[in-house]
């Protein structure tokens, strides 16, 4: 079974495309035989996601930090728990315990998790596949950004071809099974 990771919002205050995008990934993840792993929380599209993912009969890994867990944001329904200290060791067994790296629309967590897993893979120490999903144009900016840096030659082609993105959950589980 491929294990997916996610990262993505904790917000409940993201767009409802964003929100629909979410639940249908989760949903064909599962459909697709791939186990999700995420953040572990009850809290926003990370939330959304977990729920469709289960309702479609998947399997749920969630990393969660004690701190979190002590303060009542553990999803209640995950089949494996890993816990760990803080935020800098969550990221590190997400990066282990997944096969395929795939970032929604989120927030600074979200940046810095699917950047660090970036930056090592440009220098070998990430063999993972990396994705966007591309919801509402969310990572226009981002992309372009990535763009300028290889016209500005501070990133290779090759490293900017490191990460994938596709604007509908449909498209994505396509490049994901392959």
């Amino acid at each position: 079974m491929k294990t997916v990771c996610v990262f993505c919002s904790s917000s409940e205050s993201v767009s409802d495309k964003i929100k629909k995008d979410g639940a249908q990934f989760g949903k064909l993840l599962a459909q697709n035989g791939c186990a999700l792993l995420y953040g572990g929380t009850n809290q926003g599209l990370m939330r959304i996601i977990a729920e469709a993912h289960k309702e479609a009969g998947g399997h749920l890994i969630g990393v969660i930090p004690t701190y979190m867990k002590e303060n009542g944001e553990e999803y209640s329904n995950l089949d494996r728990i890993i816990e760990v200290d803080e935020l800098a060791s969550r990221k590190h067994e997400m990066l282990k315990n997944s096969d395929v790296l795939v970032a929604l629309p989120g927030g600074i967590g979200t940046y810095d998790e699917i950047f660090d897993a970036y930056s090592l893979k440009t220098v070998n120490h990430n063999d993972k596949p990396m994705f966007l999903l591309n919801s509402d144009g969310y990572f226009k900016p981002l992309l372009d950004l990535i763009k300028h840096g290889v016209d500005c030659k501070t990133i290779t082609p090759e490293n900017a071809n490191h990460l994938k993105a596709a604007d509908t959950p449909e498209e994505l589980i396509k490049l994901i099974i392959g």
